[in-house]
């Protein structure tokens, strides 16, 4: 060996180790072809680029910037993720609640008899006191025929008596109409339990 390849041994050297920890920068140009460079690709600043080491294994990734579509088409798939993901929780929520409730179909059945009952209960007190009172009108408009003309107080006071006997009753007849609806609703209520048990819980149990 000269002296002169002696004296560029070391920058050699030199050379070999940068070479030797050198990343290798990875990416297709719009055509599909590879390129690959020791540094940053200019041409790769839009597109997925691998870096990879020395012993060639990937070190990272970046991927490639998305178009405005892409960007959008995207945010609508998170969208529906968030959607279907908050769907998933309050079925679960309303599973527990069900089994929580109901252990079992009957005890659905069961809750709306209980629930009914307590309402056609109060419209047979409504009932009755309609009955009672409706009787009790008659007897004042009966003896009201008899009253003579000339005694104005007890007139007044039948009067008075026959109103508040007309009101009672009318009064009644409004809590029993409200009864009736909120059976209705009870029963459409109890309805759907009935199907969503059906749904969320049956099917858990098989």
């Amino acid at each position: 060996m000269t002296k002169t390849q002696l004296q560029f041994l070391p920058i050699l050297f030199v050379l070999h180790l940068a070479s030797a920890h050198a990343d290798i920068y990875s990416c297709k140009d719009s055509a599909g072809h590879m390129i690959t460079s020791d540094r940053p690709i200019p041409e790769c600043a839009n597109r997925s680029t691998q870096i990879y080491g020395n012993n060639g294994s990937l070190k990272q990734e970046f991927a490639a910037e998305l178009t405005p579509e892409q960007k959008r088409a995207a945010e609508l798939k998170e969208q529906q993720r968030v959607k279907e993901a908050q769907q998933q929780e309050q079925l679960k929520k309303e599973q527990r609640y069900l089994i929580a409730h109901y252990p079992n179909e009957q005890s659905v059945e069961i809750a709306r008899h209980q629930a009914v009952d307590v309402l056609e209960a109060k419209i047979k007190v409504e009932k009755h006191l309609i009955e009672v009172t409706t009787a009790a009108l008659n007897k004042n408009r009966e003896e009201q025929l008899h009253i003579p003309q000339n005694q104005t107080n007890k007139i007044i006071a039948a009067q008075n008596q026959e109103d508040d006997l007309a009101q009672t009753i009318e009064h009644s007849e409004h809590l029993i109409h409200n009864y009736q609806i909120e059976e209705i609703k009870i029963n459409l209520q109890f309805d759907e339990t009935h199907r969503r048990y059906l749904e969320i819980v049956a099917p858990s149990k098989k």
